[in-house]
């Protein structure tokens, strides 16, 4: 596989941050990736790198995650092209699995909050009295 162009661009994500696209182009076509801005803070998270320098383009020293992934994302898309197999099909490949398993998420569908109980009084009635007609 031999990669003919790569072109990277801005693009803003669904929050309106600005994020990166990425278009790579070999003998098989166009291989697109859009990478999403992550909104974790957590301690094992990716480190995304944007320029802190007011001139913008001029601070940029070494890549982030953000610009990483997307032209990793890219060139394993056309691997997967080039081999003729399905994305996951290629990645099972790259990281050694033979079987294909499909991922079991690990999520709560439903939410059952704590309910207050609250006790109210019963209060029998044992005579009722008629409504007069209308």
């Amino acid at each position: 596989m031999s990669i003919t162009k790569i072109h990277a661009r801005e693009i803003l994500d669904s929050r309106g941050n600005p994020t990166v696209e990425v278009d790579l182009y070999t003998a098989k076509g166009r291989f697109r990736a859009a990478v999403p801005s992550g909104a974790s803070t957590g301690v094992h998270e990716a480190l995304e790198l944007r320029d802190g320098d007011k001139s913008r383009y001029l601070g940029k020293a070494k890549f982030g995650a953000n610009a990483i992934l997307g032209v990793s994302l890219a060139v394993c898309k056309a691997g997967a092209a080039e081999k003729g197999v399905p994305l996951y099909r290629h990645i099972a490949d790259l990281a050694g699995h033979k079987d294909v398993i499909l991922p079991c998420p690990v999520s709560t569908a439903l939410t059952f909050n704590p309910c207050p109980i609250i006790y109210l009084p019963i209060y029998n009635i044992t005579r009722t009295s008629s409504c007069p007609a209308p």
